[in-house]
């Protein structure tokens, strides 16, 4: 019973863990790519040929 606690403890954690982690994740991806798309001029978006 303890053990079955346990892991249900450290699943949870692991589960809080890697969602902080993906959050912060996606906070430095958005930053980075709003920084990428202020510097890159405006008209180099899209595919034009």
């Amino acid at each position: 019973m303890i053990i079955c606690r346990y892991t249900i403890n450290f699943v949870s954690e692991t589960i809080s863990i890697s969602k902080s982690a993906y959050s912060i994740f996606l906070l430095l991806f958005g930053i980075f790519y709003n920084h990428t798309t202020i510097l890159t001029p405006k008209k180099n978006i899209g595919c034009k040929k």
